[in-house]
C-alpha cells in the first residue's frame, strides 16, 4: 500500500499515523511502499491512538569493502561475502602487477544494495607498446625514442646504402606501427658512409689483407676510405 493512502486511512478511523522507514529486501515492496505497521492490523485501540506505519526505504545498504592491493579471487570471495557482486574489468597498469586490483567502482566504503554488482578493477600488466617511426631519424635521437617507447634494442646492423644519409636509420624489424609487449626487442638498420666493398677494393689494389685494417665499419659514422688506419 501507497504511504499516503495508509496514513489517510489510519486517520480516517480517528487514529494518529506516525511513519518510520527501514531497509526492504523484498521486491514487492518499492521504496515509499508500507510493508507493515506497529501495531498490527486488527488490533484494538482507543481513539487518538498512535499507529507507526512502517515503509520500505528500499534494499538493504552494504559497505563496499577496500580491495585495492588484493589479488582478484580474494576481492571477489570478500565482495561475495559481503553480500556484493563482482564484477572483473580488466586495465593496463604499468605500475600494479598482474591480477592485482587496482580500485573498485563504486570506491570502497560507498554503500550499496544487497546484490548490487561492484566493479573491480584489475591489472592487465604493461599496456602493449607500439614500435615508433624511426626510419630516418639520426641514429642516436631514434634509438632514444624507442627507450621512450617502452621497448629495447635488439640487433644494430649498419650497411651501405647508396643515396641514403650515414647515420639515420634505414629501416627497423618490426616496422613502425606494430604493437608489442613492453620492452620487446626491435631491430635497427642504421646507414653507414662506407660500403665493405669500398674497403675490399682498396686493399685489393694494395695487396694486402683485409684483416690489416683497423676500421670501425660495425660502427656508426666510420671513417671515409682515404682515413683507413692500416697496419703494414
Amino acid at each position: 500500500q501507497g504511504l499516503a493512502d495508509a496514513q489517510r486511512e489510519v486517520e480516517a478511523s480517528g487514529l494518529v499515523a506516525t511513519i518510520e522507514f527501514r531497509a526492504n529486501d523484498l521486491s514487492d515492496y518499492p521504496p515509499g511502499t508500507i510493508f507493515t505497521q506497529r501495531p498490527l492490523e486488527g488490533t484494538k485501540l482507543p481513539a487518538g491512538a498512535r499507529v507507526t506505519l512502517i515503509g520500505s526505504s528500499g534494499p538493504s545498504q552494504f559497505v563496499v569493502p577496500d580491495v585495492t592491493g588484493q589479488e582478484l579471487e580474494e576481492a571477489e570471495q570478500l565482495l561475495n561475502a559481503t553480500g556484493l557482486l563482482a564484477k572483473a574489468v580488466p586495465e593496463y597498469s604499468d605500475s600494479v602487477r598482474v591480477n592485482e586490483v587496482i580500485e573498485s567502482r563504486p570506491r570502497s566504503g560507498t554503500e550499496a544494495a544487497q546484490g548490487s554488482t561492484v566493479s573491480i578493477v584489475v591489472s592487465a600488466g604493461y599496456a602493449p607498446r607500439r614500435v615508433p617511426k624511426m626510419v630516418d631519424v639520426q641514429a642516436q635521437k631514434a634509438l632514444n625514442l624507442l627507450g621512450r617507447s617502452g621497448l629495447g634494442v635488439g640487433s644494430i646492423d649498419t650497411v651501405y646504402r647508396q643515396g641514403a644519409k650515414a647515420g639515420n636509420v634505414l629501416e627497423t624489424s618490426p616496422p613502425a606501427g606494430t604493437v608489442l609487449t613492453r620492452n620487446s626487442a626491435v631491430d635497427v638498420v642504421i646507414g653507414h658512409q662506407v660500403s665493405l666493398a669500398h674497403f675490399s677494393g682498396v686493399f685489393q689494389r694494395i695487396e694486402q689483407p683485409i684483416e690489416k685494417a683497423l676500421v670501425t665499419l660495425p660502427y656508426i659514422g666510420n671513417c671515409g676510405p682515404a682515413s683507413m688506419p692500416i697496419t703494414l
